[in-house]
């Protein structure tokens, strides 16, 4: 059950990277800032410990966004939290069962 609800909430957060990447072709405005971002990413991880995940490098990759937020170093924010972000999406995707 929670790795259900784990999915759930990387589905929801999935467009971080996404958005990430495309920032050069989209506008400006698609990109969410890193005070939109930080919270959920920080949430992401938390539900990812709870579900029984290794955490301990996306709680690092957290902190460096915090660190280059202290900054206003966005680019380096967002940066980070993508990293997190596909930090637990690789555990959850090695988890996953083969299909």
């Amino acid at each position: 059950m929670k790795r259900l609800i784990l999915a759930g909430a990387l589905g929801a957060a999935i467009t971080l990277p996404a958005l990430a990447q495309d920032a050069a072709t989209a506008p400006q405005a698609a990109t969410p800032t890193c005070a939109q971002a930080l919270p959920q990413i920080d949430d992401l991880v938390g539900q990812a410990e709870s579900s029984g995940l290794q955490t301990a490098d996306a709680k690092t990759h957290v902190g460096e966004a915090q660190a280059a937020q202290s900054r206003n170093d966005e680019e380096g924010c967002i940066r980070a939290l993508v990293l997190a972000q596909n930090t637990i999406l690789d555990q959850v995707r090695d988890q996953q069962p083969p299909s």
